[in-house]
Parts: structure tokens; C-alpha cells; sequence
């Protein structure tokens, strides 16, 4: 199906009034959520010492991102520190939506993954607040894609090498990635993904083209935990994933709990949460009935469900739907890519 034809001028409008207006409900502090992990990144980025600081509150998992970008700004005495994090935590949004809205094809597609990026469900509302690492992660792994997908359109013409602007695209395609995983290890699936399209592309063959990927990861791996020697050390963060059988058996409590509460509808702070589930499982099931096999990017949700039920974090909160948001921001993109399959009048469509 072709691509609708759309002004980068209306387009750019629209994007703008959803972010105004989503930050005008939620940035730049929503005072629901204020915590100490919003203020810290406050303080960080009015006193911020590289490189103890690359990894904030000593949660080796989230890299310092907004306040390192924020900083050179709260210079300007005129702007209070907490609108210019918020600001830039929404920048990180609006930069990523405009990196990867063209694989999105119709515009019913783009208008619901903006609506999904600057009004989530209230479960997801922290990919908006600063003090969590979705929109950074968001950014980074949305530039990386679009400096990827460059790489290989370059590669897709017949006798194609290497030459300068490869070399740019393949740089900053894994800079950006590097950057995801510093701001979540979660993004490490973006590795998995790459290495799994370069197999298909059979890019294997060429050697060069693997020694500059190998060799970019495992400096990039060096840079990583060179930087977590040198951040400060907390025990009750260190570690990563479930580590006996008895939080294993807890954790699929704590998970049945929650999907007994979704499917009864039961204990839930409303309603329309457990409608949004409903919705968000039947779509998907609805849209792989007309696409009769899962694709690349809804094996990698799949994928980053599973390491997710394993995550002490999400064991530590009780199952908590909040560290899901990038699932849910994953969820959400592929559903409105395959909008472009149907067609909508403007009618129904509203």
C-alpha cells in the first residue's frame, strides 16, 4: 500500500500541539509523581561530576542521560532546573517520533502512536516524567534504528562497499545503541535484533563488515563497565535477574495475581485498566490473524517479556505494569505499523 502523502510542515504541527499539550498535563514535574527520582536528577544536573555520576542513585541500569544533556542549561537562571529536565525529557520524545514515523505508513497509524507516545495509559505515564529512563532509551534506540536502516539502504545497491557515509551510518548507528544500553540494559535486545537481520542478510560473508561490529560492541562493552567500576556501588541493586527458585515460584504468583485481577476485573484502581489490556491482547491477536506470522519486531517484544518477568526490579515491586512501558511503546508501534494494511475513512477512523 503506498505511502500517504503528508507535509513535514502539518506533520510537524501536529506532533507539537500533542507534546504541548501532553506537557502542559504532565510536564514538567506532574506533582502525582514528583519523588526523590526526579529530584535527584535536579541536583545531578545543577552538580554533576563525570564519571561518578553516569549512573544515577546507584542504579546500575540507568544511565545519567537527562541530566547530563540538561546541564550546560540550567545555567540560565530564568528557567527553573525542573522545566528544563522536563523539557528535554520531552525533546527525547518528539526527536524519536520523528526518527521513526516514516515506517509507520498511515496516518491513522501515525496519529496512534502519538497519541500512545504523549498520552499513554496512567500505568505508563513515567515514559513522561522525568526520573525514569523511557523517553532517553526511547531517543536512543530510534536514532540508532534510522542510522541502521541508512546503513543498509546504502548496502542494498549492487557492488556497494564501504566508504565515508557507511562508515558515519555504522558509527553512530551502534554510538546510539551503546548509549540505549547505558540508559537501560533492557536495549541490549537492540544487539539481538541487528545481529539477527545482518545473519538473514547473510552480511556473515563479508568479513569486514563483522570485525566492524564485533570490535565496535566490545568497546563499547569496555566503555560500559569501566564506567560502573567507577560508579558508586549499592548491594540492593546489583542484581539483574531472579536468582533462586523460590523468587521464581513468588514471581508467578505476584504474575497471576495480576492477570486474574485484568481478567475478572477485580482490584484494579479502574475499569478502563483492564479494558486498555483487553484491547491491547486482541488487537495484536486480531492483527496476527490478518498477518499470519510474528515478524522480527514482535518476537523481539516477546523476547523482552519474558527477561522482564525475570527482573529483580519487577520482582522487587510486585509486578509492577510500570517497568512495561517500553513493551508498551514497542506494542503500540507495531500495531499502528500495521494499520497501513486496512483501510479507514476519516469517519470510522474518528
Amino acid at each position: 500500500m503506498k505511502e500517504p502523502v503528508i507535509n513535514p510542515l502539518v506533520l510537524f504541527f501536529v506532533v507539537l500541539c500533542f507534546a504541548t499539550i501532553s506537557f502542559y498535563f504532565y510536564g514538567p514535574a506532574n506533582p502525582l509523581f514528583f519523588n526523590s527520582d526526579q529530584a535527584i536528577h535536579v541536583l545531578m544536573a545543577l552538580d554533576f561530576n563525570w564519571p561518578e555520576d553516569a549512573y544515577y542513585w546507584g542504579q546500575n541500569r540507568l544511565g545519567s542521560l537527562l541530566p547530563l544533556v540538561s546541564m550546560p542549561f540550567v545555567a540560565f537562571k530564568s528557567i527553573h532546573p525542573i522545566c528544563v529536565l522536563g523539557l528535554f525529557n520531552y525533546c527525547f520524545l518528539v526527536a524519536g517520533f520523528c526518527f521513526i514515523h516514516p515506517h509507520i505508513k498511515s496516518i491513522p497509524g501515525k496519529l496512534f502512536f502519538l497519541f500512545a507516545l504523549f498520552f499513554p495509559h496512567p500505568s505508563y505515564h513515567y515514559q513522561l516524567l522525568m526520573g525514569h529512563p523511557y523517553a532517553g532509551q526511547f531517543f536512543a534506540i530510534s536514532c540508532s534504528i534510522w542510522f541502521y536502516l541508512k546503513l543498509l539502504n546504502h548496502f542494498s545497491f549492487p557492488n556497494s562497499d564501504w566508504n565515508l557515509r557507511a562508515y558515519v551510518n555504522g558509527f553512530f548507528a551502534f554510538f546510539f545503541a551503546l548509549m540505549a544500553v547505558w540508559v537501560s540494559e533492557l536495549s541490549l535486545m537492540l544487539f539481538v535484533a541487528y545481529f539477527y537481520h545482518l545473519f538473514n542478510l547473510k552480511w556473515w560473508r563479508k568479513p569486514f563488515s563483522i570485525l566492524f561490529a564485533i570490535l565496535s560492541i566490545l568497546l563499547g562493552v569496555w566503555l560500559l563497565i569501566d564506567l560502573k567500576v567507577m560508579a558508586v556501588s549499592d548491594p540492593k541493586y546489583n542484581e539483574v535477574f531472579l536468582g533462586s527458585v523460590n523468587e521464581i515460584n513468588q514471581q508467578w504468583q505476584y504474575f497471576f495475581e495480576q492477570f486474574m485481577d485484568v481478567v475478572l476485573i477485580a482490584k484494579h484502581h479502574s475499569s478502563f485498566q483492564c479494558y486498555y489490556y483487553y484491547f491491547l491482547v486482541f488487537s495484536i491477536l486480531f492483527m496476527l490473524y490478518h498477518k499470519r506470522k510474528i515478524d522480527l519486531l514482535l518476537g523481539i517484544i516477546l523476547a523482552t517479556c519474558i527477561l522482564l518477568f525475570f527482573s529483580k526490579w519487577n520482582y522487587r515491586s510486585n509486578f509492577d505494569p510500570k517497568y512495561f512501558t517500553p513493551i508498551m511503546l514497542l506494542s503500540m508501534f507495531w500495531i499502528a505499523r500495521q494499520l497501513s494494511a486496512f483501510r479507514f475513512s476519516p469517519k470510522w477512523f474518528l
